[in-house]
C-alpha cells in the first residue's frame, strides 16, 4: 500500500491498466475499505484513490473504459464475502446519494444527527477533489455501459447469489428499498424483488438449485432403480397370482416408464438448463430483445439449443405428468385392494408388505410433486401480475 501511495495519477492509473482484474478489483475495494474505517478525512487531495481520479478524468477513452472493464470482471474472482462487502458499499452510497442528490449538501448533513455514513462523505471528498463532476454526462453514461456489458458477460448466477446469501436481512430489505426509491422498478415489482432477497426467499432457492443440479444430473439414473427392483421383486418372488400382485407388477411398469420419461426429458432440456445457469443474464436480454413470439424468443435467448429438443422434453413432460396423474389414481385402488386382499388371505405376505412399502413411497412422492407445482404455478401467476405480461404468452410451442 505505501508503494501506492507515493505513486502520482498517471503512474498509478498505468500500473492498475497492467495488473490483472482481481487485483484491480481488490485495490478499489482496499480503497473503499480505508475511506470508510478511516474516519473524516480533512484534505483528500493526497489520497491514492483521489489522485487515480484526477489521471481518470484526464485520460484517454480507452484507458477509462479498459479500468472501468477490469474493475468489473475482477468482482467476479473476488470470494462471495468479499463481493458481498462491495455491493453493501454500493448500496448504501447509492441510497445516500438518492437521498441527498445535491452531493455538495452531504459533507453538512454528516455532521447532523444521523447524516451519511463515513464512507459516503469520503468518497463525495474525494469526488469534489477531483472534479468528477466536470465530466460530461455522457462521458458517465459510456461508462455505465461499459460496466453494465462487462457485467453481463462476466457475472455468473452463483456469484450474484452468493453474494446476496451474505447480506443479512435488513441490508437485504435495504437494497430492494433503494431499488424502488430510485423508480429502478415499480411498486409491483418491488413486491417480486423483496420475496426474491429475502432470507429463503427466491435467490436463495436458486443458490440451493445450483448447489444440488451437479448432484441431480449425476443421480438421474437411480430413479430406475426403485421401480426396476420392484418389477424384478413383483415378477421373480412373487410367483403366486393375486390382484395384488398384478397391481404391484402394471404399477412396477407405470414407474419404471416415468423413470424413463424423466430421464429422457432431463437430458433433452439440460443443455439449456446449463447455458442459463452459466449466463441468466446474457439469456433474459436476449429474449427480451427479440421482438417475435415465443418460439422466435427462444432462438434467440438460447443460442445452440435445439427447439425440436425443447418441444420434445416438454412432451416427455407432458408424459410424465400425465403417469403420474394414472399413479395417483391406480394408488388409489391400490389403497382399496390392499386391506381387501389381505383380509381374504389371498395375497402373500410379502405383496402385502411390499405394496404397503410402494404406496406409501408412491402417495409421499405424488403428495410432493402436486405441492411443488402448486408453488410453482403460484409464483408464475405472482410473476406474470407484477410485470404485466398477459396471460397465455407462454403457450405455443412447437417443434
Amino acid at each position: 500500500m505505501a508503494a501506492w501511495a507515493r505513486k502520482d495519477g498517471a503512474a498509478l492509473l498505468g500500473d492498475l491498466l497492467a495488473q490483472p482484474p482481481a487485483s484491480v478489483a481488490r485495490w478499489v475495494l482496499e480503497q473503499l475499505r480505508d475511506l470508510s474505517t478511516s474516519g473524516k478525512i480533512s484534505d483528500a487531495r493526497q489520497l491514492p484513490v483521489t489522485r487515480l481520479a484526477v489521471a481518470f478524468t484526464s485520460a484517454p477513452r480507452e484507458q477509462r473504459q479498459l479500468l472501468v472493464r477490469s474493475a468489473v470482471a475482477g468482482m467476479t474472482e473476488l470470494p462471495a464475502e468479499e463481493n458481498a462487502e462491495f455491493l453493501r458499499m454500493v448500496v448504501q452510497c447509492m441510497a445516500e446519494a438518492n437521498n441527498e442528490p445535491d452531493t455538495r449538501n452531504l459533507a453538512q448533513a454528516a455532521s447532523e444527527k444521523g447524516g451519511p455514513p463515513t464512507l459516503v462523505v469520503n468518497l463525495v471528498k474525494v469526488a469534489n477533489s477531483a472534479q468528477l463532476d466536470n465530466m460530461p454526462t455522457d462521458v458517465w453514461q459510456g461508462l455505465s455501459e461499459v460496466a453494465q456489458k462487462e457485467a453481463a458477460l462476466s457475472f455468473r448466477p452463483r456469484q450474484l447469489v452468493d453474494a446476496v446469501a451474505a447480506l443479512n436481512p435488513a441490508e437485504r430489505s435495504g437494497m430492494t428499498n433503494f431499488l424502488a426509491s430510485a423508480k429502478l422498478v415499480t411498486r409491483e415489482q418491488q413486491v417480486l424483488l423483496d420475496e426474491s432477497v429475502k432470507p429463503g426467499g427466491h435467490l436463495d432457492q436458486l443458490r440451493a438449485a445450483l448447489v444440488w443440479a451437479p448432484l441431480v444430473w449425476r443421480g438421474l439414473p437411480l430413479l430406475l432403480l426403485l421401480p426396476a427392483l420392484q418389477l424384478v421383486l413383483a415378477y421373480a418372488s412373487l410367483s403366486r397370482g393375486s390382484l395384488l400382485v398384478a397391481w404391484l407388477r402394471l404399477d412396477a411398469l407405470v414407474g419404471l416408464t416415468s423413470a424413463i420419461a424423466m430421464i429422457f426429458a432431463a437430458q433433452a432440456v439440460r443443455p439449456a438448463c446449463s447455458l442459463v445457469m452459466e449466463d441468466t443474464a446474457g439469456v433474459l436480454q436476449r429474449g427480451f430483445a427479440e421482438a417475435g413470439g415465443l418460439k422466435a424468443k427462444l432462438k434467440a435467448a438460447l443460442p445452440g439449443v435445439s427447439i425440436t429438443s425443447l418441444a420434445t422434453a416438454s412432451a416427455a413432460a407432458g408424459l410424465v405428468l400425465a403417469l403420474l396423474g394414472f399413479s395417483f389414481l391406480w394408488s388409489v385402488w391400490g389403497l382399496v385392494l390392499l386391506p381387501l386382499a389381505v383380509l381374504s388371505g389371498s395375497a402373500p405376505a410379502i405383496a402385502a408388505v411390499v405394496c404397503s412399502m410402494v404406496l406409501c413411497v408412491r402417495m409421499g412422492i405424488t403428495v410432493s410433486l402436486v405441492r411443488g407445482l402448486a408453488y410453482i404455478w403460484r409464483q408464475f401467476v405472482r410473476r406474470e401480475r407484477a410485470l404485466d405480461i398477459p396471460v397465455g404468452a407462454y403457450s405455443g410451442l412447437q417443434p
